[in-house]
């Protein structure tokens, strides 16, 4: 399996640029896309070459925990919460040079400021597995809730007493992918039972929806696949690190599946040119008057030979 990496590559070089090479700081106004419709925009003013400007904009926004947001804002990026330009955006953050001494280093700052999308969406699973992991009922987190955090898939995060299970609908832009996406989250289910330990995955058909989803009223689309549920317990979060990971991989489950969904499609694409080139090779070998006379004549020889000795 591939796993996503929850921090955004080209946010990190930037800040990793910015931090390490002042000297090499001028204007930029990037627009960076992610996954799931995350958007960031880095901008550095030139008549501030000593700040970047670091805005995302998330989709499910509205339906995030504020107060939850607002926290792990200020625990996780000291000094850097700051006004967006634009309602576009969501978050924003402001990296100065002279203030940056609250995270000195650099790759560490980079690393903080690339997950930052994955840090707030995060807010939406985090308060209950602290909660779970603090040794109290994951209810202690909040409420049930439901988040439509695409166009036509819903995200349910349901605490129990003694358990956090997370549903995620599915649904793909067509029907190949919808057929692929299937397949790899049934096997997705189907590892999690071979891995001892592991939090609970079950894939559940679209005709026959978990019982979690069934008191909210969604219009699915017409190449939804089915639900995924995953079930976490005190024992998946009972460190922090553990817990941080988990968190990563709640948001980026969605992700995960469309990038093997993407790599199968390669794979396939590879294995079916590789079949054409090998049927194009026997039908060039089987061509007449393929390849050149000698080699011809030198096989009707050793042919000829092989006749004459067998008939002695």
């Amino acid at each position: 399996m591939m796993f996503i990496s929850p921090e955004n590559q080209i946010v990190r070089r930037t800040v990793e640029r910015f931090a390490e090479e002042p000297e090499k700081r001028g204007l930029l106004d990037m627009t960076v896309h992610d996954f799931d419709g995350v958007k960031y925009k880095l901008v550095i003013d030139a008549a501030k070459p000593d700040a970047l400007s670091v805005n995302v904009s998330i989709p499910f926004f509205a339906h995030i925990a504020k107060d939850k947001v607002d926290a792990m804002l200020h625990a996780t990026y000291p000094g850097m919460v700051a006004t967006s330009a634009s309602a576009e955006y969501n978050v924003a953050l402001r990296v100065e040079a002279p203030t940056a001494a609250a995270i000195p280093d650099a790759a560490e700052l980079a690393r903080r400021v690339s997950r930052l999308a994955v840090e707030v969406a995060g807010c939406m699973f985090r308060p209950s597995l602290e909660a779970l992991a603090a040794g109290g009922a994951a209810t202690d987190g909040g409420p049930a809730s439901f988040v439509p955090y695409r166009p036509s898939e819903h995200i349910w995060v349901v605490p129990r007493s003694d358990r956090l299970t997370v549903v995620w609908s599915l649904e793909f832009p067509n029907a190949f992918d919808a057929a692929l996406g299937r397949v790899i989250a049934s096997e997705l289910a189907e590892a999690g039972r071979k891995v001892p330990a592991a939090p609970s995955a079950i894939f559940y058909d679209i005709d026959a929806p978990p019982a979690e989803t069934r008191d909210t009223a969604v219009t699915l689309g017409p190449n939804a696949v089915g639900f995924v549920s995953i079930t976490l317990l005190k024992s998946h979060v009972e460190t922090p690190a553990k817990l941080s990971q988990a968190v990563d991989k709640l948001v980026l489950l969605r992700a995960f599946l469309l990038y093997h969904i993407k790599a199968a499609k390669a794979a396939l694409h590879t294995r079916m040119r590789a079949r054409v080139d090998s049927w194009l090779q026997v039908l060039r070998r089987a061509s007449p008057g393929s390849g050149s006379e000698k080699a011809s004549s030198a096989i009707r020889k050793a042919a000829h030979a092989a006749i004459a000795a067998g008939k002695r």
